[in-house]
């Protein structure tokens, strides 16, 4: 089968792809199209897209994203060649750890093609109606850049700076003793809240849902963010996932509050 990019082109023939339950797969395609670090493709029936992909490259791991074929071309091995190809184009790039989110169709082909459980995440919606301690809570300044590029390595052993640079200015970040507990990226994804403390993760949380209905995904391994998750106001939806292929990482789940979708974990 031959694969081919996926340009903004092609973005207005990729609408009949949408599986039910996603969030709106447009704007994610059009990050990866404007984005160096990623390289989204493409399977075509005759003038039809009939599946797309994309791998989303560190410097020494990668995620695949966003793996849908359209329900009239499924069981002919488009899934299967695109994940494949998008893995071959991650190793070739010096990556030795690949990673994704696998639905419950997905999961047989990444399993085929040497892919392995890592854990489950689960799935919140909902509103928090007490606000959160506003004193510990700021806008990002400049000078914590590093402090939040570290914070973020630590928790999710990737390198990601080139991903985060975009969202530093509309970040919010829990300080204390002037050093950063936690941060909070509202248009990172589905909002990401990274935090090495309970206090800031949990605070962080309410920030994000106060009074706001919007969904929240987390490790299972988050127990302190799984309880407050558990409480009025909130609804247990489904599970999904993690799973890896190459070397492991080291990374920590329970510093995870909220991800940032099913495409960056």
């Amino acid at each position: 089968m031959k694969i081919f990019p996926l340009n903004k082109e092609d973005l207005q023939d990729i609408a009949h792809l949408q599986p039910a339950g996603w969030n709106d797969i447009i704007p994610p395609f059009i990050f990866y199209a404007d984005s160096p670090f990623c390289h989204p493709v493409k399977i075509s029936r005759g003038t039809r897209i009939a599946g797309v992909g994309c791998a989303i490259l560190f410097p020494t791991s990668g995620w695949l994203a966003h793996i849908i074929v359209d329900p009239y071309y499924r069981n002919k091995g488009i899934g299967t060649s695109i994940t494949s190809y998008l893995m071959e184009w991650l190793q070739k790039n010096n990556c030795s750890t690949l990673q994704l989110i696998a639905t419950d169709a997905g999961e047989p082909v990444y399993r085929k093609l040497g892919f392995k459980p890592v854990m489950k995440y689960h799935f919140y919606s909902g509103n928090f109606s007490e606000g959160p301690d506003p004193a510990p809570i700021r806008l990002y300044e400049g000078k914590y850049r590093e402090e939040i590029l570290h914070l973020d390595r630590y928790v999710t052993g990737d390198d990601r700076k080139e991903l985060l640079y975009p969202h530093f200015p509309s970040m919010k970040i829990y300080v204390e003793h002037d050093r950063i507990q936690g941060y909070y990226a509202p248009f990172l994804g589905e909002g990401q809240i990274l935090a090495i403390t309970t206090a800031a993760g949990i605070e962080l949380l309410k920030f994000k849902h106060f009074q706001r209905d919007t969904r929240t995904v987390i490790p299972e391994k988050n127990l302190r963010a799984s309880e407050f998750l558990k409480q009025p106001g909130f609804r247990f939806e489904r599970k999904a996932l993690r799973m890896i292929s190459g070397e492991k990482r080291e990374w920590h789940p329970e510093c995870i509050y909220s991800r940032i979708g099913g495409n960056l974990g």
